[in-house]
């Protein structure tokens, strides 16, 4: 630059000086925390290019454009550099954000044979789950972790209420990942009847099983073979007897909980079920007495049938000195008993059975006959 004088001034002088760049007021706003597999926005005032960086791409990464996408639990370091221009000087902030996982949402609690059932949604970047419960207003007790998105918590009590969340935690199980429901989802848990009984009776096949805790009423199911369930009844009570049966076929039964309105299952199954041949009561039509010292015992003929036992004794109640005779003929319609006592009075009553896997399933006995010996 050259100074000159004037007026009562006179003479030139040339210097040369440089003017400095500004310092830039560089402003980045960002959120606190980004949920993995989701994106924030940098906001960035600045003169000249805009660059970023993360320290650790595996926890998050930064676009061109200042697009963050969370990757992994951590927290990151994002550096914003603006370059400047012919006025201003390059500027350079960090800023940090937290990546968190999202939150676990429990999609389904179910009650199911042997406990209460829980699923949820895979949590990108999840490393495993820990799934609490809680009954009534108490507080979150931990159940178990797993790496799986479902999980049977077998501890629940039948008829009563509880509620279930699930957190990430990390591998080592130290740390947890996420933030979680704090409400959780809630059930009734209604535990599966268990079948202590299937039997032949007079008449049909009765099921009987254990009256279980706040369950309304009962379903029950059939199936032969590896048939599907059909529906037999719905009952208030523990025991069913199905008058529908066909002699010396297999049935499975299972029985599950129902709602009142019955619109509604409140339980599980046992699905292997509880199985019986059912083998009906043959009817004894006479007992006589037409030769000496022996009686002949009829009845009418079944089929499905392997044979028949016959069971006579002198005591009308059968508690003492019974004798019985098989009668291995499946199509036989009577049977001599020799060997009597003449003056005596017989008591006789049959039933039938059906040999399934080289062992006998009998039938209930039919009501007794007499008959006095008296050749």
């Amino acid at each position: 630059m050259t100074v000159t004088g004037k007026g009562n001034y006179g003479g030139t002088i040339a210097k040369t000086f440089t003017i400095a760049k500004a310092t830039q007021n560089l402003i980045v706003t960002a959120p606190a925390s980004v949920i993995a597999g989701k994106s924030v926005n940098l906001s960035v005032e600045g003169k000249g290019i805009i660059s970023y960086q993360s320290s650790n791409s595996e926890i998050a990464a930064v676009s061109d454009q200042g697009v963050v996408d969370g990757v992994s639990y951590g927290t990151v370091t994002i550096t914003v550099t603006a370059a400047g221009n012919e006025n201003y000087e390059t500027a350079t902030e960090t800023v940090q954000i937290n990546v968190n996982l999202a939150t676990p949402g429990v999609s389904k609690v179910e009650s199911i044979n042997g406990g209460v059932k829980l699923s949820w949604g895979k949590v990108a970047g999840a490393a495993k789950y820990r799934i609490f419960y809680k009954a009534g207003n108490g507080n979150w007790t931990k159940a178990a972790d797993t790496t799986a998105t479902t999980y049977t918590w077998k501890a629940a009590k039948s008829g009563t209420k509880y509620a279930f969340t699930v957190r990430c935690v990390s591998s080592d199980g130290k740390t947890y990942t996420s933030a979680y429901n704090t409400t959780g989802k809630s059930i009734t848990y209604i535990a599966a009847p268990v079948i202590s009984k299937v039997e032949n009776v007079n008449g049909g096949m009765k099921v009987t099983w254990g009256k279980v805790a706040g369950a309304a009423k009962y379903r029950i199911f059939y199936k032969t073979g590896k048939g599907d369930w059909r529906k037999l009844a719905d009952t208030a009570a523990t025991t069913y007897t199905w008058k529908a049966a066909k002699n010396g076929t297999a049935y499975t039964f299972t029985v599950r909980c129902l709602s009142k309105d019955g619109k509604a299952y409140t339980s599980g199954c046992d699905t292997a079920g509880k199985s019986l041949t059912y083998v009906a009561v043959p009817a004894l039509s006479s007992v006589s007495n037409n030769k000496a010292k022996t009686m002949t015992a009829s009845w009418k003929k079944l089929g499905g049938v392997t044979g028949y036992q016959i069971l006579y004794s002198t005591d009308k109640n059968f508690k003492s000195g019974n004798k019985a005779v098989t009668v291995k003929n499946a199509s036989a319609v009577s049977q001599a008993i020799s060997g009597l006592t003449k003056g005596k009075t017989y008591y006789v009553r049959i039933r039938s059975y059906k040999t399934v896997s080289g062992k006998n399933v009998f039938s209930p006995w039919s009501a007794a006959k007499s008959v006095k010996i008296t050749k």
